[in-house]
């Protein structure tokens, strides 16, 4: 099985804003190959060994080779803003060969988040 993987993040800072980035992606690929040989019918002398699968009277040969490949990335970017709101944008991808019909797949998603000063509102009840 063969891999392969890349990270790239960062952050970067302006005034009170802050943005957040990464991204990732892995691809793999795995591999099998298998040959057999046989022959049928043989006749017991003293010239049969392994190498003489010729003297069968059917011979057959199989081989199989199975080859299946994989990746997924994500990449994500965060925002800050005075530190009062945080929004996360992020997007997953998944592909393998082995799927039927779509081949890849992709799940993005938002969040949101916003911090309220709550110094009034306790001042107001006390």
């Amino acid at each position: 099985m063969a891999a392969w993987k890349y990270l790239f993040a960062g952050t970067r800072t302006i005034d009170k804003h802050s943005f957040n980035f990464m991204f990732w992606y892995m691809v793999k690929k795995y591999q099998s190959y298998q040959n057999s040989r046989q022959g049928q019918y043989l006749e017991p002398t003293g010239a049969i060994g392994y190498s003489a699968l010729r003297l069968g009277t059917f011979q057959t040969t199989e081989s199989e080779d199975e080859t299946s490949t994989g990746d997924a990335c994500n990449d994500s970017i965060k925002l800050q803003i005075m530190t009062r709101v945080i929004a996360n944008l992020t997007t997953e991808g998944i592909g393998y060969s082995a799927f039927e019909h779509n081949k890849e797949l992709h799940f993005p998603s938002i969040a949101g988040l916003t911090l309220f000063p709550m110094k009034n509102f306790y001042e107001s009840i006390l």
